[in-house]
């Protein structure tokens, strides 16, 4: 996934405390959007937005378990006991295209699964469907949850050169060497110093003065689509001279501020729909 012979070539002669401390920072640094401090900052903007028939669906179906909770489970299933739901995370559209094309950008894997918008489609008919089993509707609920923050982060939804989304371009950040998939995961939130409160504060203040109707409109397909221009227009221009500070890290930050405002009304309003 990283460029690993690039990057350690560049530190060479550089010791192996610098070396080493490099191969920590990348292997902490794995394709899981937004980190569990981003997921749960997503579910908690969705919480508050819930209408008593989706609150009271969600109840039956989680228990004492809340949105929050199991904001994260998706991430810990996906290379353990649900190897076949890996792909479901992200729909990588070239940034050279218009647009999501599901012939190109959702083609079935057997073992690692299709792509996050034929997913969420199938799990959203899976919820609302009151004949499907309990555990089935259960497990789609949490992996609704986790993919629609997923397709907010705009690198799950656009790749340059079969990059994987940004995994195999190398920058630094702050001085720190990572890659450009795993700085915008987390690594610009933590930069600022981000946490699920303050993520959580950051949305609702935006959303104060924005129209949550107009936001919330729109299919997994838009969604993605969003995603894929903000990649193309905003976030693979942070890749070009390898490096993301200065002006280029604030902009980052407020656009991931944005996305998850705008990924807890979207999710809130799926689960609304789910449970009419």
């Amino acid at each position: 996934m990283v460029p690993w012979r690039h990057i350690l070539g560049e530190m060479r002669g550089k010791g192996r405390a610098a070396v080493s401390g490099v191969l920590l920072l990348l292997m902490s640094s794995t394709a899981l959007a937004w980190g569990p401090d981003g997921h749960r900052a997503v579910a908690r903007v969705a919480e508050t937005r819930l209408t008593d028939k989706a609150r009271a669906g969600i109840q039956a179906l989680l228990g004492t378990e809340s949105l929050v909770d199991v904001a994260t489970w998706a991430d810990e299933v996906r290379s353990t006991t649900h190897p076949a739901t890996f792909n479901w995370h992200f729909t990588d559209v070239p940034v050279t295209a218009r647009r999501f094309d599901r012939a190109r950008d959702c083609m079935p894997d057997q073992e690692k699964g299709d792509c996050s918008v034929a997913a969420l489609e199938r799990l959203f008919d899976t919820l609302r469907t009151p004949g499907r089993s309990e555990i089935e509707r259960r497990e789609a609920l949490k992996f609704i949850v986790h993919i629609v923050g997923d397709i907010h982060q705009p690198l799950h939804s656009a790749e340059r050169d079969h990059d994987e989304g940004g995994n195999k371009v190398a920058v630094t950040l702050l001085g720190q060497m990572t890659n450009l998939h795993a700085a915008w995961d987390r690594g610009i939130i933590g930069s600022f110093q981000q946490n699920e409160t303050t993520l959580v504060e950051h949305a609702e203040a935006w959303l104060a003065s924005q129209r949550e109707r107009a936001i919330a409109r729109g299919s997994f397909i838009d969604w993605t689509n969003e995603g894929h221009d903000i990649s193309r227009d905003i976030v693979y221009r942070h890749a070009d001279d390898h490096t993301i500070d200065g002006p280029e890290r604030a902009e980052a930050i407020r656009i991931i501020q944005k996305r998850i405002a705008r990924a807890g009304v979207r999710l809130a309003a799926v689960l609304n729909r789910s449970f009419e």
